[in-house]
Order: C-alpha cells, then sequence, then structure tokens
C-alpha cells in the first residue's frame, strides 16, 4: 500500500537501515505483512531478487530513475544487478500513452468550462488512495451516462434511480469485462490528458506473485531487518534439505559458507557463489549467524562440540549466532543452548517442516524458539528459504511441536498405507479409493502425494524417490514416544505405526522416502 507520496506500482528505491538502497516496486501488501505504528507515512515496498516486503518511512524510499546514478556505482553482484535488471525492464515495458479520442456527440456532452478557464477538463483514471471513491467507467458507460434523461437539482423523481435501462445494460457489460475493477471515478476535475488503459494500471497495481516467502503474520519486520546486505551467513549440512535452502539463500542475494561432512555435496553451492570451509568451525569463525541441518541428535553434536580431533563450533562461537534446524530431542537442544550461550553465543532452534519439493519451492516452515534478537536477524532469511517462520518462545518449545506435527504425520502415512494394502488385497481399485479421498475431507496435499507414490510404487522403481526419507520419519516416530513416556502419555497408534516404519527399514527402505513404508504392509 502506498502513502500520498508514491502510488501501487511506482519502481523505486528503497533503504532498509544499516543496508544499500534496494530496487523494488511499491505494492499493495500481503494480509500477512502487517503495517507496524509510526507517526511517518510508510509505504509497501516489494524488493526484486530477495522477494522480500517491507514497510519503509517514505524518507527512505526513491524514485528509481533519480536515484539509479548515484546507487548503481557500486558492485554488489549477480543478485543486485538482476534487481536492477527487473526494475529497468518494468519501466521500459509501460504501455505509452494515448490521448483520449471523443465523438462529436460526446464533445457536446461535455460540461462546458468555467469562464475563466482556458482548458476543457479532461478525464483520467487514477487508483483507489485511502478513501474510497466511485469506481472508474470505460467511456461506453460515460456515454451512456449523459444520454439518459438529467435530473434538476432539488427536484425528486419518481423513480428510485436515474439510470435507464442502456445504463443499466453498460454496466452488466462492464461488470463482465473489469470483475476485479478498483480505480477511482472519471473526474473532471483533474487537468491531466492522458488516459491509462484499465487493465494495464490494474496488472501494475497488484505485486508479482513471488514465491510464498512473506514470513510471520503475528510479527512485524523491524527496520533493522534488511535485504541481503554485509551479513554473512554459515550453513552445515547440505543434503536433501540443506542443499535447497542453501540454494534459495544464494538466490536471494545472501552471503553463504557452507560445509558438509561429504565434501562433494558442496560442490553445487560453491557454483552458485557460495564459499566452502574445511570445518563447522571454521564457518561459525568466518561467519555471523550460521544454520545447521542434520541428520540427527549425534549429527549436530559432533558439529556443536566436535568429534574425531575436529573443534566443535562452540570454540568460536563468542558473540556469534547459531540455528539449529535438525531434527533432535529436546535434550540435546537444551544442552546445546546452555554450551553456546555460556561461551557469550545466541541460539535459536528453528526446527523446519516440510520436505524436498517444499525446501525446492521455498514452502517450508520454520518452527523457531530461543533467543529472540537471534529469531529477528535471521527473518530475510526464512523468507528466502520458506513460507512461514513463528515463533514459539524458549529453547525446546519448537522441537517438541516440530515432534508432535511428524508424529501425526507419521501416522496418517501408516494408516493410509495400510488402507491401500487392504484394497489392493480385496480387489478394490486403488486408483478409485484415493479419487474418493480426495474428494473427501481427508483430501490434502500429503494423501494426494504420498497415495500417487504407493500406486506408482508397484510398476514404477523411481516411484519413492525421497522427498523425506524414512528413516528420518522413523526417528520422528522413536522421539515422538520417548517424549511421551517423559510426561506419562499413552501412545499406542504411534508406537504400532513406529513398528511398521521399523520393519520397512529392516527390509532396506530407510533412504526411500517416507511411502515406502507401504511395501513394509506386506507378509
Amino acid at each position: 500500500m502506498a502513502s500520498e507520496m508514491y502510488k501501487v506500482g511506482d519502481i523505486v528505491w528503497g533503504k532498509m537501515k544499516g543496508f544499500p538502497a534496494w530496487p523494488g516496486k511499491v505494492v499493495i501488501p500481503p494480509k500477512d505483512v502487517k503495517k507496524p505504528a509510526a507517526k511517518k507515512p510508510m509505504t509497501c515496498v516489494f524488493f526484486f531478487g530477495s522477494e522480500n516486503y517491507a514497510w519503509l518511512v517514505d524518507d527512505l524510499i526513491q524514485p528509481y530513475e533519480k536515484g539509479k546514478t548515484p546507487n548503481k556505482k557500486s558492485n554488489r553482484g549477480a543478485s543486485f544487478r538482476e534487481a536492477c535488471e527487473t526494475a529497468e525492464e518494468l519501466l521500459s515495458a509501460r504501455p505509452k500513452i494515448a490521448p483520449v479520442e471523443m465523438s462529436k456527440d460526446e464533445q457536446q456532452l461535455e460540461p462546458k468550462p468555467a469562464a475563466k478557464q482556458n482548458s476543457k477538463p479532461h478525464i483520467h483514471a487514477t487508483l483507489n488512495k485511502k478513501k474510497p471513491e466511485p469506481q472508474a467507467r470505460p467511456i461506453a458507460l460515460e456515454r451512456a451516462k449523459r444520454e439518459a434523461p438529467r435530473r434538476i437539482p432539488g427536484h425528486r423523481t419518481s423513480t428510485s434511480s436515474d439510470e435507464g435501462p442502456a445504463i443499466k445494460k453498460v454496466k452488466k457489460e462492464v461488470k463482465q469485462e473489469f470483475p476485479m475493477s478498483n480505480v477511482t471515478t472519471l473526474s473532471p476535475e483533474h487537468e491531466s490528458t492522458d488516459m491509462t488503459l484499465l487493465k494495464d494500471r490494474l496488472s501494475e497495481s497488484t505485486p508479482e506473485t513471488p514465491p510464498p516467502s512473506t514470513g510471520l503474520p503475528a510479527y512485524v519486520v523491524p527496520d533493522e531487518v534488511g535485504i541481503p546486505g554485509t551479513m554473512r551467513f554459515g550453513f552445515l549440512g547440505l543434503g536433501i534439505m540443506g542443499g535447497n535452502m542453501v540454494k534459495n539463500l544464494l538466490r536471494s542475494g545472501h552471503k553463504v559458507t557452507v560445509w558438509n561432512r561429504t565434501h562433494s555435496k558442496c560442490e553445487a553451492a560453491v557454483a552458485s557463489g557460495a564459499v566452502q570451509k574445511d570445518s563447522p568451525a571454521d564457518v561459525i569463525a568466518a561467519c555471523d549467524i550460521t544454520f545447521a541441518c542434520v541428520s540427527d541428535s549425534q549429527a549436530i553434536r559432533d558439529v556443536v562440540f566436535g568429534s574425531n580431533g575436529d573443534n566443535g563450533i562452540v570454540s568460536n562461537v563468542t558473540g556469534k549466532g547459531f540455528v539449529n534446524m535438525s531434527v533432535v530431542d529436546t535434550d540435546t537442544s537444551l544442552d546445546i543452548s546452555e554450551a553456546i550461550t555460556a561461551k557469550g553465543g545466541r541460539f535459536l532452534e528453528a526446527v523446519v517442516t516440510g520436505s524436498r519439493v517444499q525446501a525446492e519451492q521455498k514452502q517450508l516452515i520454520f518452527l523457531a524458539s530461543g533467543d529472540r534478537t537471534l529469531f529477528a536477524d535471521c527473518e530475510f532469511c526464512f523468507r528466502a528459504m520458506g513460507k512461514r517462520s513463528i515463533y514459539l518462545g524458549d529453547v525446546g518449545n519448537a522441537t517438541r511441536m516440530n515432534i508432535v506435527i511428524d508424529m501425526i504425520m507419521g501416522t496418517m502415512i501408516a494408516g493410509l498405507s495400510e488402507g491401500m494394502a487392504l484394497a489392493e488385497k480385496c480387489g478394490v481399485n486403488q486408483n478409485d479409493v484415493l479419487e474418493i479421498l480426495e474428494m473427501s475431507s481427508m483430501n490434502c496435499s500429503l494423501i494426494r502425494q504420498k497415495g500417487k507414490s504407493i500406486v506408482e510404487g508397484a510398476d514404477q522403481e523411481d516411484a519413492f524417490q525421497p522427498h523425506f526419507p524414512l528413516k528420518h520419519q522413523q526417528k520422528d516416530l522413536r522421539l515422538a514416544i520417548a517424549m511421551g513416556d517423559q510426561v506419562d502419555q499413552p501412545l499406542p497408534v504411534t508406537a504400532a505405526s513406529n513398528e511398521l516404519f521399523k520393519r520397512a527399514r529392516s527390509l532396506g527402505y530407510g533412504d526411500q522416502d517416507m511411502a515406502a513404508v507401504y511395501k513394509a504392509t506386506f507378509l
């Protein structure tokens, strides 16, 4: 949404505190990007390249052409150049404005100008401001309006409206042609000689649809959180999830240093602009904030405390931020937090909810708890990698929440697998089962995707390519059962599902997608 100084669709430079100016576009803010309380006028800007939204005071915004020369002097890398190219392409692609041609009859029906006026007023379309105004009508509707009998001021007619059949017919046609019209009235008070095409203005008022990465709905992005700038980020663990998250961080313009236990997995990231280090301790020493996404509790303990003679990140964590995205048990998370904060570092859990496809498409959800200032510093990284980041309070809360979510998911897949196995044994068509599930209240992407994998699994060897490995799902079920034991909560359904996943692992399906648990349902 724009202030009075800027209108929706303007191409501008936006300046966040502590970061250089970056090209973007004035847009209507998404529902989950809340406007902060501020005395000065503010405008919502969508930044090209980083695909982030932010509310900025108007003093920190500058028209693109005006700031082009000074801001483009600095060399800030490929993402900055691409953002500038996007801005200039939008500017060059704007439609040329043509004058309105009116018929002689329309010219005769135009209101005569006052004696002191030297020129005839013209009509033009503008976007809605804060106060709602009557909607704009195409010229055909204006013509019909003029041809209708005019009401005499102060004279009451017998009808409730002065709109005759001709006007109502044109209104119906306009409503069909412009169902989403939201521009203001064609007003003779303005003296612009041009009229922009309605469809073009409407498309300009709608921001491009970026991958859903608009962040946390309950919190406003503070001014000190900016677009890619001088802050350096590290990433430890470039597996199925980590590799795709690093790719999106690099695409959004962040500077990333990486490490993986198998060094060859860093090659794609390095080719995209990342810097590779030899150990986790080297990464955290070179970065302001370091993320870790590894397989299990033991792996994250090795990263933090060291193993096989290598120093862990705790040796260099003073003054640094460390964010654990791995799914681990609560005790491990608390131990890591205590060790890092004791050394003068900041710790945040940001457990990832999603699979490979969600990681590729920036649809991940981050469940965060721990240091709130570190959560704020990571906000734009979360937006570059996912669609939501939710702060849940003290360390341990995010881990507990994720274990509950993954427990529910695991039991759902176990139930789906047994149901599909029963259908096959009874001669019921599995495709029909899926079709009916999709029409019912049980319809969801998880059922559709995993059900499709199960159906295709009988004929295709690659049907169970890992989106979320079966061994990791079994680990999460095991963590849920352990957490239930700690609080004396019986979990019989989860325990039965865990046994099914354990059997699938024993049959050699641990590295396949969790839908491969279907193979363990047969005797």
